[in-house]
């Protein structure tokens, strides 16, 4: 399994659930925006944001 693959599928998880993320973002971004957001309109996009040439040619 990839660095990629690891680490992709922990910031799904991490972003997937609407209360861990309105607790991310209350706890480490202090700005005014923040506490305006409807986590209730919150749904989850299923994408892969790492192209091809990233995949094969970057390494870590």
């Amino acid at each position: 399994m990839s660095k990629f693959t690891i680490n992709d599928n922990a910031y799904k998880y991490l972003f997937s659930d609407p209360l861990i993320l309105k607790e991310l973002l209350e706890s480490f971004v202090n700005m005014d925006w923040v506490k305006e957001i409807d986590y209730s309109k919150a749904h989850t996009v299923n994408k892969s944001y790492i192209n091809e040439y990233c995949f094969n040619n970057i390494s870590f």
